[in-house]
C-alpha cells in the first residue's frame, strides 16, 4: 500500500529542516536508487526509507543536534544576561548623569546667589515675576514648594532690599499682592538675561542636529519622570 505523496512530503522536508538534513541531498539518493515511474507514490515512500537510513547511519547524529540544541540555548541564555546586565549599566550611569546634572544646577544657583548678593531662595521668588506682574505669599509658596511660613520669611528680605513691594488686594482687603518694584524688575531682567546667555552658550557647544536631539531627550525624560512621580506620590 502506497501513502499519498503530497501528505508525506510536508512532514518529511519539516524534519529535514528541524535536523538539518538537506532535502536536495535525500532526493538526490532516491534518484540514484531509482524510484519506478509507473508508481508515482514510491518516491515519498522511498525518500522516508532513504532518509531513515541516513539517520541510522550516523549514531552520533541526533546526539550530535542534542550538543547544538543546548549550545544555542546556552547561548540565548548568555545574551540575556548581557542585556541585564547592560540594562543595570544603563541604570548605574543614569544615575551618576543625574547627579552631576543636579551638581551643574546647584553650583550655578550658588553663583548666581553670589553675583547678585541674593540668597537662593529669594533669587528663587524674585525669578517668578517673569511671568507673573502680582503674587500671593501663597501662591509663592505653591511656585517654590514650600510652606508659607518660609515664604513670609523670604518676602520680608525682597521688602527690605526694596525689590518688591506690597499691597491690598483691591477684591479682597485681607490679602497682600506682591509685585517687583522699579528696581526688583531691573534686578528679575539682569538675572533674567545673564541665564539665558548661559544657556545659549550651552547649546553652543552642540551642532544644530544635537540640540534636536537632546531637546527631545529632555522632554522623553521629563515625561518619564513626571509618570513615575505620579506613581510614587
Amino acid at each position: 500500500m502506497f501513502f499519498s505523496e503530497r501528505p508525506m512530503q510536508a512532514p518529511l522536508r519539516a524534519t529535514w529542516a528541524a535536523i538539518g538534513v538537506g532535502h536536495e541531498k535525500s532526493l538526490r539518493v532516491l534518484e540514484n536508487k531509482g524510484a519506478p515511474a509507473e508508481h508515482p507514490n514510491a518516491a515519498s515512500s522511498a525518500t522516508a526509507s532513504v532518509s531513515i537510513q541516513y539517520f541510522f547511519s550516523r549514531p552520533n547524529f541526533f546526539l550530535d543536534r542534542l550538543k547544538f540544541f543546548g549550545s544555542y540555548v546556552n547561548t540565548m541564555n548568555e545574551k540575556a544576561n548581557r542585556s541585564d546586565d547592560y540594562f543595570a549599566y544603563q541604570v548605574r550611569r543614569f544615575q551618576s548623569l543625574m547627579e552631576e546634572v543636579v551638581q551643574c544646577c546647584e553650583t550655578r544657583a550658588a553663583y548666581l546667589s553670589k553675583k547678585f548678593g541674593l540668597p537662593g531662595a529669594e533669587l528663587r521668588a524674585l525669578m517668578l515675576f517673569r511671568e507673573d506682574k502680582y503674587l500671593t505669599v501663597k501662591g509663592i509658596a505653591l511656585k517654590m514648594d514650600v510652606a508659607k511660613s518660609r515664604v513670609t520669611k523670604i518676602v520680608a528680605g525682597l521688602l527690605e532690599k526694596g525689590l518688591v513691594s506690597r499691597i491690598d488686594d483691591p477684591a479682597d482687603g485681607r490679602i497682600k499682592l506682591i509685585s517687583l518694584t522699579p528696581a526688583g524688575r531691573a534686578a528679575c531682567d539682569e538675572i533674567s538675561a545673564f541665564i539665558a546667555t548661559l544657556h545659549e552658550m550651552i547649546l553652543r557647544e552642540l551642532d544644530p542636529e544635537e540640540r534636536k536631539q537632546v531637546l527631545t531627550a529632555l522632554e522623553r525624560l521629563r515625561t518619564s519622570m513626571e509618570a513615575v512621580k505620579e506613581r510614587m506620590f
